[in-house]
């Protein structure tokens, strides 16, 4: 119960609960399951006689302001990110997450812009790199204005990193 009222911001009421449990905890630290005192009679005698683990970690959990029952969420980076998501006609990088950190590999032109090497991520999150026949300006492959234009010849096509 001291719980639930630090948690709602109701401090008050939580120092006074967390005031009657030190009442009750023993030299070890140790703190009974329950007490219940029902017109001056203690209705079940034996808890006060054993200690409980569950409320030392309540009354713990109290005293620190922790939600047990919210879980703990850690942010995982995305492993792989495309900027141009595979688009030959778009400059265009993938962030790519390994050791720690993430490098950045950008889109190129080779082969004396007769080439373009475009890096993807796969669907398993790897790092991979095709290279495309295309006309390559300005690490992009250039629009063809005839409307007979065929699809790009993919050269190759490697995984280049892969930590799975």
């Amino acid at each position: 119960m001291a719980d639930a009222f630090a948690l709602s911001g109701n401090n008050a009421k939580a120092q006074y609960y967390l005031n009657e449990i030190n009442k009750l905890a023993k030299e070890d630290g140790s703190i009974p399951y329950s007490f219940n005192k029902f017109g001056g009679i203690i209705d079940w005698p034996d808890n006060l006689r054993y200690p409980s683990l569950s409320s030392v970690a309540w009354t713990y959990f109290a005293k620190n302001k922790i939600n047990p029952l919210k879980p703990a969420i850690t942010e995982v980076p995305l492993k792989c990110e495309d900027s141009d998501y595979l688009n030959y006609h778009n400059k265009g990088n993938v962030k790519y997450y390994s050791g720690g950190k993430y490098k950045i590999y950008e889109d190129y032109c080779t082969n004396k812009g007769k080439t373009l090497a475009e890096y993807y991520c796969t669907d398993k999150g790897s790092l991979a790199k095709k290279s495309v026949k295309c006309a390559c300006v300005n690490s992009a492959c250039k629009e063809q204005s005839n409307s007979k234009a065929v699809a790009h010849q993919v050269i190759s096509d490697e995984v280049i990193s892969s930590e799975e």
